[in-house]
């Protein structure tokens, strides 16, 4: 982004003002500081949040298979598939609820590590 320079004769002196109070938020927005700026971490950000989409169709999809196998096939087929539609939504609740996060916003308390 510098061109390899770091751009101090860009700094100007900062004007005196009262110190800027800041929320942990702001503090700790692993997006804003870093992941947008990041080509690797935007990749991977983007193929968690299609992952996410992914194990949704999937679930989706073989719960309408389910729906619409015959009853003969239901109890032979239908359970491994309903097995498959569980480990589809505890992937999706993985990537959204603890892998996401991880490049958004985590919260630190230095005292509890």
């Amino acid at each position: 982004y510098c061109q390899g320079q770091l751009p101090w004769q860009q700094q100007q002196e900062p004007a005196p003002s009262q110190p800027v109070e800041a929320s942990r938020e702001t503090l700790l927005d692993r997006y804003q500081q870093h992941t947008q700026h990041c080509r690797s971490c935007g990749i991977a950000l983007n193929r968690i949040q299609k992952l996410q989409m992914g194990s949704l169709v999937t679930a989706g999809v073989l719960g309408v298979i389910i729906a619409l196998l015959p009853d003969a096939y239901r109890l032979e087929w239908g359970i491994p598939l309903a097995g498959m539609i569980l480990l589809s939504g505890c992937a999706w609740a993985w990537l959204r609820y603890w892998l996401e996060p991880q490049f958004k916003f985590v919260d630190y308390v230095h005292a509890d590590r």
